[in-house]
């Protein structure tokens, strides 16, 4: 094929390329999450995943077989599209990726913006500050700064491997293609201890490219003989990244340590004994070996965590000496148990996760090999650059064995993420070392066809497994901001005596998220329902709390894990078990309150007990008040007063009123080693902690459930609420007969105090006799009522006999109480009625006394005014008499005048 020709289907490769990357993220970006996805991979569309194939099968075969001229263009098409479905969750707009350790990280980094924990106090602030920058400058929420951290450090690596690749073989421009497409693999990622996601040891792991390329940049510099201890920019460079590594994760920082210690020996030795010629030339590392020695000291020496991993050894070392090892790859064995148990053999998952891998490792250890013959004799920096990383290699060896045999977690696996990136290297300089020697014998083109037909082989099962998803038995790590809200308003609204519960593990890592770390403590959260403990939740748990389930459990459990410990049955048996009520669901997380059983076993006793006398008390006062009770209990009867339904509680609907909360497995991240964000099958959990009452805004749909739908949820005790309704119920049936009573009387009181009124006097007795007629039938009532109550309380009393001695005291006390509060109110209430009786005769003996009084003070004033009358009478008459004398003097003197 004529160059022109090979160049114009390069061109249009690169362009269909192109095109198809576009177009497979557009169709990403078109098709977001919209809830939990139980695999990233099978939620993607189809047509994604073709495009995103075309894009990689074209920039793979031109920067194999189509020159040089296109080759940057080609490597960069096949980077961007698979860098594209590295970076799927922030396309397909991801909340938040990382349902273990990264929940941890995000806690943190919450506690630094809110200033509650200095960056210091952190083993490995490194992503926590970076995340938190990152935010500050951009304005992301936290959640997405996180993923934008994950693939800066993947981006950092698909640069930087190639061209260690390149200084370790700088022969053939060919080992930077293989080198590239071999990075493509994402060999460090297993699943199991590193993780495409927030996660410590993961990121420092991809940042140890960087660490790796200052290295071998610095010490292939040609400098004459007395300039090799002069600083330099790169020398400086590569002592501030392993100060940075320390800050990322101390144990990828000790992995650094022994590259670089063990070529600084290599290079000592060697100049002293002038031996191992290919390292001559090499500029030392003494001083940045130096560096990150005292970094790493000082900063892990009073670390609790680092103490703690010591304690681990020492404790490991001492059970083989003593005869009681530990179980080696403890964790490991147990998953592989749980594997079996669905029908998982240990060969396959192993295939999945680590074929490509042990490939790698394979041309890692002939390459290893091969430099120790005279082979590589002609390429003395290349050998010398091959060692140092076999030599960093094998230095981590007798770490690997103590995780191994100490059953120090699964750090074993950590390790080998780093060493990984070593095989990624050293595995692309073989393969064009091969394909450079068969290429004489077999012809360039085959052995480029070759190249291209095994990546082409290589890429797909290696890129299956970079995500969880059930392919490898494992769940997509997705969390939901429907998951975080449920669990923020569980874990704000919780009534601190209660636990918060959920399934394999408890959630204690959401507490951290959605508070911060330092706002919870591990053991409150740590509690969880037991393997197949769904169908019986009386077991699991110690009276009443909340149990929180999401999407990602169910999804988990059932399909991932394959019913493993929690089955079908057992989640639809939530929604159908009495006790068990529905108070949150949000679409991804549902939180249910669960009852204590055996206290709303009692419960549903008492309170149709307490019904059953309810109604008889209102009965009773019908009879003997024609109905005065009942008007007294309607709205606007009675007294005049209302009485709405919230005054009495229905049994039947009112939620409990209570709350809790809870969690699971220990934070062990925040330790030297730290832990992962997988859990294993087999996570053993325990302790116990709290959540609370918070809202829904989705209906229960089943008869047997009670949901809260306010949108201001209270938190109170459940166990006392029964108790307070139990109460209530008691005293408005006694606050009845008293209100009874009290009528009844007022009204014959009335009665007879209208009869004496429009009576005479002289019936004093007759009224005195009706007042204690009335007086001693409403006594006799009280009297009746009372024995009555009494004999319903003792029959109460009998039925607690049977239960426990706290219930059964707690019942005695109460009805005790009771007594003595009835006995006094009907004391006085008899001394009331005596007083009022007794001022009653009172007030009639002064209102005769009065009338008395009055009679005589009329008949006085009648007397006076008899006698008042007969005097002016005899006034009258003397009067007319001296008319009568005036007259006839007045006729005598006339009769004088007239004579």
């Amino acid at each position: 094929m004529s160059q022109s020709r090979s160049w114009s289907l390069s061109q249009v490769g690169l362009i269909g390329g192109f095109v198809a990357f576009a177009i497979a993220v557009l169709v990403a970006y078109r098709a977001p999450a919209t809830g939990y996805e139980l695999s990233i991979y099978g939620a993607t569309p189809t047509l994604y995943w073709v495009l995103v194939a075309v894009a990689v099968l074209c920039s793979l075969v031109i920067a194999v077989m189509g020159g040089a001229r296109f080759r940057n263009l080609a490597l960069f098409l096949g980077g961007v599209s698979v860098f594209s479905v590295v970076a799927l969750p922030v396309i397909r707009g991801y909340f938040f990726l990382g349902a273990g350790d990264s929940l941890t990280h995000l806690g943190w980094a919450r506690d630094i913006v809110s200033g509650q924990t200095p960056v210091t106090e952190i083993l490995y602030p490194g992503i926590h500050t970076f995340a938190i920058l990152l935010s500050m400058v951009t304005g992301y929420s936290l959640e997405h700064s996180f993923l934008f951290v994950v693939l800066a450090f993947i981006a950092l690596t698909f640069l930087l491997v190639p061209r260690i690749a390149a200084l370790v073989f700088p022969q053939d421009d060919a080992v930077v293609v293989i080198a590239t497409f071999s990075t493509f693999l994402l060999l460090p990622i297993n699943t199991i201890s590193t993780h495409l996601a927030p996660h410590s040891f993961s990121q420092a792991v991809f940042f140890g490219s960087l660490t790796v390329f200052l290295f071998f940049r610095y010490v292939s510099s040609n400098r004459p003989e007395s300039s090799t201890f002069r600083p330099t920019a790169i020398g400086a460079l590569l002592g501030i990244t392993g100060i940075a590594t320390v800050l990322y994760h101390p144990m990828q920082a000790l992995n650094i340590l022994v590259l670089l210690g063990l070529a600084a020996a290599v290079q000592y030795v060697a100049r002293r004994t002038d031996r191992w010629e290919q390292f001559h030339s090499n500029r030392p590392v003494y001083a940045q070996t130096a560096i990150l020695a005292v970094a790493l000291f000082l900063w892990i020496i009073q670390r609790a965590a680092f103490l703690n991993t010591v304690g681990a050894v020492e404790r490991t070392v001492e059970g083989y000496l003593s005869g009681t090892p530990p179980t080696a790859a403890g964790a490991a064995a147990s998953q592989g148990a749980s594997l079996a148990a669905i029908g998982v053999s240990i060969e396959e998952i192993f295939l999945k996760l680590f074929l490509v891998s042990v490939i790698f490792i394979g041309l890692t250890g002939v390459l290893a090999v091969a430099t120790l013959s005279s082979r590589f004799d002609d390429m003395p920096e290349t050998t010398a650059k091959i060692q140092y990383l076999t030599l960093g290699a094998l230095g981590t060896l007798p770490f690997a064995l103590v995780y191994i045999f100490g059953n120090i977690g699964e750090l074993h696996f950590r390790l080998l993420g780093y060493l990984m990136v070593i095989a990624t290297v050293l595995g692309a300089v073989m393969i064009t070392l091969s394909a450079i020697g068969i290429s004489p014998r077999m012809g360039a083109r085959t052995a480029h066809v070759g190249i291209v037909l095994a990546f082409v082989i290589l890429l797909p099962l290696a890129l299956l497994a970079a995500f969880p998803s059930p392919y490898i038995y494992q769940p997509n790590q997705q969390v939901t901001e429907a998951q975080l809200d449920g669990y923020h308003q569980a874990f704000t609204l919780q009534n601190e005596t209660l636990t918060v519960q959920s399934v394999r593990q408890g959630p204690w890592r959401y507490n951290d998220a959605v508070l911060g770390v330092e706002a919870s403590e591990e053991t409150e959260y740590d509690n969880y329902v037991p393997d197949n403990g769904l169908t019986d939740l009386n077991s699991s748990f110690e009276g009443q709390g909340y149990l929180a389930i999401t999407d990602y459990d169910r999804e988990r459990e059932l399909v991932a894990y394959k019913e493993l410990r929690y089955s079908q049955e057992g989640f639809d048996a939530l929604d159908a078990t009495p006790g068990v009520n529905r108070v949150i669901s949000n679409g991804d997380f549902t939180l249910f309150f669960v009852e204590d059983f055996e206290e709303r076993a009692e419960s549903t006793e008492t309170q149709q007990t307490f019904g059953s006398d309810e109604q008889s008390a209102v009965s009773e006062l019908d009879l003997a008040g024609g109905g005065a009770a009942a008007d007294a209990t309607r709205p606007g009867g009675g007294d005049g007063s209302s009485v709405t339904n919230a005054e009495v509680p229905d049994r039947e609907t009112d939620p409990p009123d209570d709350t809790q909360r809870t969690s699971d497995e220990p934070a062990n991240d925040d330790s030297f080693s730290g832990s992962d964000s997988t859990q294993s099958d087999d996570s053993a959990v325990t302790p116990d902690t709290a959540a609370p009452t918070p809202t829904t805004d989705e209906p229960v749909g089943t008869p047997n459930a009670e949901e809260t739908t306010t949108d201001e949820p209270t938190s109170l005790d459940t166990g006392e609420a029964v108790a307070a309704v139990n109460d209530t119920r008691v005293a408005r049936v006694e606050q009845r007969d008293e209100r009874q009573t009290s009528t009844t009387t007022q009204r014959e009181r009335d009665d007879d105090d209208a009869s004496n009124d429009g009576k005479a006097k002289g019936h004093d007795k007759d009224e005195k006799e009706n007042r204690g007629n009335g007086d001693g039938k409403a006594k006799g009532r009280d009297a009746d009522r009372s024995e009555e109550r009494r004999g319903e309380r003792t029959g109460e009393e009998d039925e607690r006999e049977g239960r426990d001695d706290r219930d059964d005291e707690t019942e005695r006390e109460r009805d005790e109480g009771r007594d003595e509060d009835d006995d006094e109110r009907e004391d006085d209430e008899r001394e009331d009625r005596d007083e009022r009786d007794d001022e009653d005769e009172e007030d009639d003996d002064d209102r005769r006394d009065d009338d008395r009084e009055r009679d005589d003070d009329d008949r006085d004033d009648a007397d006076e005014r008899d006698d008042d009358d007969d005097e002016e009478e005899s006034e009258g008459d003397d009067d007319e008499d001296e008319g009568d004398r005036d007259d006839e003097d007045e006729d005598g003197g006339d009769h004088r005048d007239d004579d």
